[in-house]
């Protein structure tokens, strides 16, 4: 790499025709008949060929603006219709974790069963427990200790009907705008944790055995080259004896499987819940081991409920050596070509040393309406998500007149598309028109 003002900025000047740099070999010029240097800044003499290389570029998939995806899911005899947030829409229906998936996120999951399975008897369970959930306002945050509530996604209903049996088929729905009973309040489902007690009352759960549940889970998060909006998670229900102290055989097994990886295990404990925290260098917290002595006291006496939860996404990103959590949601093929050929190989990169760009903006908002959360929600909407981070970098509050200046620097980047100066001044300027219009803010 040499310095701005003595280089080409050959992989900045591609991404302006849509281009990535996917090589580098040894440029060798006996190699090609006829070859003259020349053109060194319009002077006699020409390039330096000693050490010189040669750039492969290949075709980059264009980035494409999230749109809000119309849903619906039914609970009993009641359908839900809601708009899925824009910005989560790349993470919908991609069956990473389906039977003829090659993805990462699949390996890493069958790999850690698999180990798991010849200690203790493992039961994978076929559930297709809904994404979307009805509960209290403070139960999502109950199941995760780690999550606030405005760290939930909150789905207001577009439309909900009642199933009623009364009527013929074509007029069996009733829409819930006319039903006073409707008290519901509805979101992502944050964490597979939720679904516990389900598990535990399953006909099929079982002492001494371990239930496996995996799936998407949602998170309102601020961007940051560790956490993700969405990802897999792993979550392990089981009932083991009191007496084999089963918290600390697991968190045994676990480190055992996975300490070679940079992974390590912090306990802690949380009211009555005793529990052990799983961090790497990037991301502190993205799994837990954990006692539920609520669960327990409900169930046989002598017997303690373990649950484990991992972050799925962050554990294939530590293991292969996955740069950015981003490359396992792209949309390009030579990402997962890469796992068919070696699935259990370190990931090597197609696009290499993408350009970075940065932004600032700034504008005045009112602190006691203003939700920081949003805002990030409202990047990834607006860059289509090729801000890799976002960083406060000067507050000023006004001494009279009450409102704040908030200025944030934003760092555009992409591992798996091209992406130009000039399509980043268009990705900002659309923030730009954006922000006033969502967040009720103005700009300076």
């Amino acid at each position: 790499m040499r310095e701005w003002h003595n280089s080409w900025q050959v992989v900045a000047m591609a991404a302006e025709a849509g281009l990535i740099l996917s090589e580098i070999r040894p440029f060798d010029c006996e190699m090609y008949q006829g070859y003259r240097c020349t053109g060194y800044r319009s002077q006699d003499k020409g390039f330096h060929v000693e050490g010189a290389l040669t750039h492969i570029f290949t075709r980059s998939l264009p980035h494409t603006m999230p749109e809000k995806l119309k849903m619906e899911k039914t609970f009993g005899k009641e359908t839900v219709c809601f708009e899925l947030p824009a910005e989560l829409s790349n993470f919908i229906n991609r069956n990473f974790l389906g039977q003829q998936s090659h993805h990462p996120v699949k390996t890493v999951q069958e790999q850690l069963l698999r180990e798991l399975k010849s200690v203790w008897p493992v039961c994978t369970m076929n559930e297709d427990f809904p994404e979307l959930v009805s509960c209290l306002p403070e139960t999502p945050e109950a199941s995760d200790s780690t999550l606030t509530h405005s760290e939930v996604y909150w789905i207001k209903p577009t439309d909900t009907y009642i199933f009623d049996q009364s009527e013929n088929e074509q007029n069996n729905c009733e829409s819930m705008d006319d039903q006073q009973s409707f008290t519901g309040n509805y979101a992502l489902r944050p964490s597979l944790l939720l679904h516990v007690q389900e598990i535990t009352q399953n006909e099929d759960f079982s002492p001494g055995t371990l239930h496996a549940v995996s799936g998407l889970v949602f998170q309102r998060v601020a961007i940051s080259p560790s956490r993700s909006p969405a990802f897999h998670q792993l979550l392990l229900v089981g009932m083991f004896s009191t007496e084999s102290n089963p918290l600390q055989c697991f968190q045994d097994c676990l480190e055992s499987l996975l300490a070679s990886y940079g992974v390590s295990f912090e306990e802690g404990q949380i009211g009555l819940e005793q529990q052990v925290w799983m961090n790497s260098k990037m991301l502190p917290k993205f799994g837990r081991i954990a006692s539920l002595p609520s669960f327990s006291s409900a169930l046989d006496e002598g017997l303690q409920l373990i649950a484990i939860s991992i972050n799925l996404d962050h554990l294939a990103t530590v293991i292969f050596g996955i740069s950015d959590w981003c490359l396992l949601w792209s949309a390009d093929p030579r990402f997962l070509k890469h796992f068919e050929l070696n699935p259990l190989g370190p990931f090597s990169p197609f696009s290499l040393y993408p350009p970075s760009y940065s932004h600032d903006i700034s504008f005045w908002m009112d602190p006691e309406i203003y939700d920081e959360l949003k805002f990030h929600s409202l990047v990834r909407e607006a860059s289509c998500g090729s801000v890799k981070n976002v960083a406060l970098v000067d507050r000023f509050r006004h001494p009279h007149m009450g409102h704040a200046s908030l200025c944030y620097r934003l760092t555009y980047q992409s591992s798996d598309r091209a992406l130009s100066h000039s399509q980043v001044l268009g990705l900002q300027n659309q923030l730009r028109r954006l922000l006033p219009l969502r967040l009720q803010v103005t700009l300076r």
